[in-house]
C-alpha cells in the first residue's frame, strides 16, 4: 500500500509527502494544543522546530533524535525516505 501510494506521489511529482494520525494527549479547551511531528531527514528537523505548535516525537518519547510513527503513517516515512536515498522520488 505504502509503494502505491508513492507511485502516484512519483507521478505528480511530490516534493514533500505528509501523514497525520491521531495521538491521546490530555487536552483541554484552554490550552494551546500543539502538533507531534516525526522528520525522515535531518534537514527537516530545524523547520519543524521552527513551529510554536510543534513537539518533535523523539522530544516526548525520550528518544533523542529517533521518533516512531506506526501504521501506514510510519510505513510512507520510511518509504518515503527509502526511495528518496536511491532517486526514485
Amino acid at each position: 500500500m505504502a509503494n502505491l501510494v508513492m507511485d502516484v506521489a512519483q507521478k505528480f511529482n511530490c516534493r514533500r509527502i505528509y501523514t497525520s494520525g491521531a495521538a491521546i494527549a490530555i487536552t483541554h479547551h484552554s490550552l494551546n494544543p500543539k502538533v507531534w511531528a516525526v522528520a525522515n531527514n535531518g534537514a527537516l528537523l530545524s523547520e519543524l522546530r521552527s513551529y510554536d505548535n510543534t513537539i518533535l516525537m523523539s522530544e516526548v518519547e525520550g528518544r533523542g533524535n529517533q521518533g516512531s510513527i506506526t501504521g501506514l503513517n510510519g510505513l510512507l516515512i520510511g518509504v518515503a525516505k527509502r526511495r528518496a536515498s536511491t532517486g526514485s522520488v
